[in-house]
């Protein structure tokens, strides 16, 4: 579904509302649709946080800053 492009820091941020709680999916993978054609897809890791482990998601691409 996803064609190439760079999104903008408000496309990420926009798309990063729309995922679900990472600690509760079991996917590494989720795929935010932001039109017909294009998706930015977010990676699930393992990090430590205050409470202790926890997931947390991440855009590994890259985005268009100013």
């Amino acid at each position: 579904m996803s064609e190439k492009f760079i999104p903008s820091k408000e496309s990420v941020i926009r798309a990063a509302a729309e995922l679900p709680e990472a600690d509760k999916t079991k996917t590494e993978t989720h795929e935010v649709a932001l039109d017909k054609k294009r998706s930015l897809t977010f990676r699930r890791i393992k990090m430590k946080d205050s409470g202790g482990k926890g997931y947390r998601w991440i855009y590994d691409g890259k985005m268009v800053v100013s």
